[in-house]
This record gives structure tokens, sequence and C-alpha cells, in this order.
């Protein structure tokens, strides 16, 4: 069965650094990077890419993060997703080129903000027959499980590091933060102020133990 959220069994990882460095990070499994200052260089099968600001990218496996420059606002920071390749396909015995195309569009939904028409394009689909194929793998609808993904990243970053709620909120593609601080509520129950008073008062709980 395919996992309908695969970000609940990815491991997140914050790097904030206040200097410039030259690094040689190879991915195994599938790297969702978020960026929040600064920059990353990275390397693939198709060549050098560069990781702005305020941006998401999916690293493949394989692919090699080479640079990590703070740029103007003098702070580099990063988040970290890695997901299993089961997590997100599910075990496929025969991968042709059509799943290839399939698989990329995923990739490509969870880094972007693009429209399930255009995914349906990358597939050479129709988009009834994109929407059907996904239903048939995931059990939702597209729509939904990118949505559900983008939040659930949301909600780790916000549990787990201390990046603003409307850094994290265009991130996760949301224009505006009150849509996202909405959106966020009918998705968990509570809203990201709540998500940030669990994490201080984990934080609390964890320094008077030391």
């Amino acid at each position: 069965m395919i996992n309908n959220q695969p970000i609940t069994s990815a491991t997140l990882e914050y790097i904030s650094l206040n200097g410039d460095r030259d690094v040689d990070r190879i991915t195994s499994g599938y790297d969702l990077i978020c960026m929040v200052n600064g920059s990353c260089r990275y390397e693939d099968s198709r060549g050098t890419h560069e990781a702005l600001k305020n941006s998401m990218h999916i690293l493949t496996p394989g692919s090699r993060m080479t640079e990590y420059r703070v740029g103007s606002s003098g702070l580099f920071e990063q988040v970290v997703i890695s997901i299993e390749g089961d997590a997100l396909f599910g075990r496929v015995d025969h991968r042709d080129r059509e799943e290839e195309r399939f698989e990329e569009a995923i990739l490509c939904g969870l880094a972007s903000n693009i429209s399930i028409e255009e995914l349906a394009k990358k597939c050479c689909h129709s988009t009834s027959t994109f929407k059907r194929r996904f239903r048939e793998r995931y059990g939702i609808s597209p729509h939904r499980w990118f949505l559900g993904c983008r939040l659930a990243i949301a909600e780790r970053i916000l549990s787990q590091t201390r990046i603003p709620t409307n850094i994290i909120a265009s991130l996760a593609g949301f224009i505006n933060v009150s849509h996202f601080i909405a959106t966020y509520r009918r998705r968990f129950g509570y809203t990201p102020t709540r998500t940030i008073r669990e994490r201080y008062s984990r934080h609390i709980a964890v320094s008077e133990h030391k």
C-alpha cells in the first residue's frame, strides 16, 4: 500500500551557518531542501543548480550538495527533509519511461506550486487520466495529496525550528499567510501558533531536566 503521508515518516534536519561553506553531501533517498536564507549549490544528472532563498527543491538519489552561501542576509538557513523512495512512490516492479515521467511529476508537484494540468502534461496524459492514475495509486486526489504533504512539511518545520510562520507559509506555496493559517487549522484542528507553543513547552521541559 502506498503511503498517503510520506512526510510523516521522513527525517528533518535544520542547518544554520553564519559563514560560507564548501560541502560534499550526497543524497541516498530523496532530499527535499527548503531554503530560508542564503543559497545552496547542488549537482545532479542534469547539471549544476542553485537553490535560492525562499524556495524548495528535491534532490534525487546520487545528487550532491557542494556549497552553502550566506548571501546578503549574513545567515544560511536550510531545512532538509529526507524521504525514502518507497514512501513516495511505493514499490514498482518495472519502471519504464511512463513510470519515470509519473514519478518526475510527483517530485515536481512537491517542490513547486504547479497546476495539476501542467503535471499531467509532463506525464503526456490528459488531466483526467493523470487524476485517475494518481487516485489509483494514492487513494486520494492529486490536489489533496500535494496539499497534505505541504501542510505536513510546514507542521514539521514549525514544530522543530524557529523559522517564522510567514516564511514557512511561503515555502509551502501559500501567497497569503491568513489562508495558510486557516488551511493549517482545518487540516490539524489547531493553529500554527499552537504548534509553536508546544515546541516551546517541549524545549522548556527538556531544559528543566538537564
